[in-house]
């Protein structure tokens, strides 16, 4: 028995000895003494590092900055390949003891993060977690910037990517020429606000020095264009101490220096200290015409709520009567109904609509009639609980009144909707149908709030070419409205038709192109490439709301978009679109 139990406890020695030898076979000799490993080893020249989920010893750099939950670490013996960063952030997930100057010894595990969520498409942050942390020297000098832009190195001028993330080429794709330099002390010498300060304290610039190579407005907003998704721009994520505003057009004074991150689909550079800029003032549009022209307006109000603060009310009344000039006929946007955000089955907006007819009466402005139609509960999409819906006002003192006889077989009621029942239109707004008469003339008005494009993945996101998965909605949507329009007209020629709205698309998509292949001319086309904006996203400046009319226009028809918000610093505005106005000669 003696010898029979010597033997099972051999076995069981044996046993944890090779459970032991396996549980450390992930690690080889190399792995686990790395002394001879850099930064720019862990980093290489791609977006995600060969030594992800590897454990790591012996790696060396200066602390360049520190956060709340860890430190960035910069070698400052860099190897001579652009292509790998030489920089990486030590996430301690408590704030770190070492300070900016240190030189120290870093182990642990290397991880790809992913800010904002990898289900979002983001692209990850390489960073080593759970270290072991050994400070040698205190004191050292930090490695100095690396300049790009003005400068410094150059930026792709035209391409975020072109090959599906398969080649890492920096010279070409923005997407990579940003991810070589992850982590690291950067610095810009110069450059011109393209996208005003937003509520994360952040503002887009790009360098002078290729500023007049893009495609840029009289007021300095960089248009992004079908073949130029402009990698130049570059967000700067101040600290705290910076609150002054800063609207598009504005210069750095100096140059600024910063850590080059990523989060929530962007690079980003957050600064270090002060960062100062001189405004520059902007043009402001002309309101000229005669009484021939029926004057129409479109404007997303962004989610009004009757609980918004007044100043919501007052800013956008004031912009209707004194920038716009109380047009004949406006579609407001993103009207909520009665109980705002509370989802509790109210539809009705009944409160929130005489509201704002109140505040521009207030203004100065004329008495507005409306039209609307509510929505099924929860059914149009939009913010939840709140009901959105595009809401048409009028004015009676310029011979407009709502059609109530003579109405054509399309009509089963005055006002209608397009595609109430239709799969296109399901979880989003139904167009609005007005027919007016205004004195002899007789309008088809087609209030317009095309599905959102907010799922799209992002510009600098890890799935290229990017994901629009509303793309084709849209583009179904954008159909039946123009088969719509074409029956009407074929039906009713004398009848002026406009539709007016948030198309939330590009004027070069399958959306406006569907929109525009029978009856309807996109007014935009109107005025030049470079002022055909509504809307600045990071730095790009899109068109998403038009006015469009029949193919054949007035000589004399005009159309302007009002920048009354997408210039201007957050803490200024009430609303993220600009207004659109047409002037339809109706003679």
């Amino acid at each position: 028995m003696a010898n029979h139990r010597n033997s099972f406890t051999l076995i069981i020695i044996l046993f944890l000895i090779l459970t032991l030898l396996v549980s450390c076979s992930r690690y080889t000799a190399d792995e686990l003494n790395t002394g001879d490993l850099q930064i720019h080893d862990i980093q290489g020249c791609g977006h995600v590092s060969a030594y992800d989920g590897i454990h790591v010893a012996g790696i060396e750099g200066i602390v360049s900055s520190k956060t709340s939950k860890g430190f960035y670490l910069q070698d400052d013996k860099p190897d001579e390949l652009d292509c790998s960063s030489e920089a990486i952030y030590v996430f301690v997930n408590s704030y770190p003891e070492v300070i900016p100057g240190d030189r120290v010894m870093v182990s642990g595990l290397v991880n790809e993060f992913y800010p904002g969520g990898e289900e979002n498409y983001n692209l990850s942050i390489t960073e080593i977690e759970k270290p072991e942390i050994k400070i040698l020297s205190h004191n050292n000098t930090i490695p100095e910037a690396i300049v790009i832009g003005d400068g410094g190195r150059k930026i792709p001028g035209y391409v975020i990517d072109n090959d599906g993330l398969t080649t890492f080429d920096i010279s070409e794709d923005g997407i990579d020429f940003y991810e070589s330099m992850e982590s690291m002390i950067v610095q810009i010498n110069s450059g011109i606000a393209v996208g005003p300060r937003n509520e994360f304290n952040e503002v887009v610039i790009i360098p002078e020095d290729v500023y007049g190579e893009n495609t840029t407005s009289s007021a300095g907003a960089l248009i992004q264009l079908e073949n130029d998704d402009n990698p130049e721009r570059i967000i700067l994520n101040m600290n705290d101490n910076n609150v002054e505003e800063i609207n598009v057009g504005a210069r750095l004074i100096l140059p600024v220096k910063g850590i080059l991150d990523y989060s929530y689909g962007n690079f980003k550079v957050n600064t270090f200290g002060q960062v100062e800029f001189i405004e520059n003032n902007h043009p402001t549009e002309s309101n000229e015409y005669d009484e021939n022209y029926l004057r129409v307006a479109s404007y997303n109000v962004e989610n009004l709520s009757r609980f918004d603060d007044n100043s919501k009310f007052r800013n956008i009344a004031r912009i209707i009567v004194t920038s716009l000039d109380a047009p004949d006929i406006v579609v407001l946007h993103e009207i909520m109904d009665d109980s705002g955000i509370e989802d509790d089955g109210t539809v009705t907006a009944e409160e929130t609509i005489s509201k704002i007819i109140d505040a521009i009466s207030n203004a100065g402005g004329p008495n507005y009639a409306y039209i609307q139609t509510d929505p099924q509960n929860d059914k149009d999409g939009g913010i939840a609980g709140g009901n959105i819906r595009s809401v048409v006002l009028y004015r009676k003192d310029k011979e407009i009144q709502l059609a109530d006889e003579n109405l054509p077989n399309s009509f089963q009621s005055n006002p209608g909707t397009i595609g109430r029942s239709d799969e296109a239109f399901s979880g989003s707004r139904k167009p609005l149908v007005v027919l007016f008469n205004k004195g002899e003339d007789r309008v088809l008005f087609i209030a317009v709030h095309l599905t959102s494009r907010g799922a799209d993945s992002p510009l600098f996101g890890r799935q290229q070419p990017i994901l629009r998965p509303e793309e084709n909605q849209r583009i179904q949507q954008a159909k039946l409205i123009a088969d719509f329009v074409e029956d009407y007209a074929n039906n009713d020629p004398d009848t002026r038709i406009v539709v007016a709205g948030d198309m939330n698309d590009d004027a070069w998509s399958q959306t406006l192109m569907t929109l525009t292949s029978t009856t309807l001319i996109d007014l935009g086309t109107l005025l030049p490439q470079n002022e055909r904006y509504s809307y600045i996203l990071d730095g790009n400046a899109i068109q998403l709301d038009y006015i469009l009319t029949q193919k054949v226009t007035g000589a004399r028809d005009r159309f302007i978009i009002h920048h009354v918000n997408s210039l201007n610093d957050f803490s200024s505005i009430k609303s993220d679109h600009d207004a659109v106005v047409a002037y339809i000669d109706l003679k």
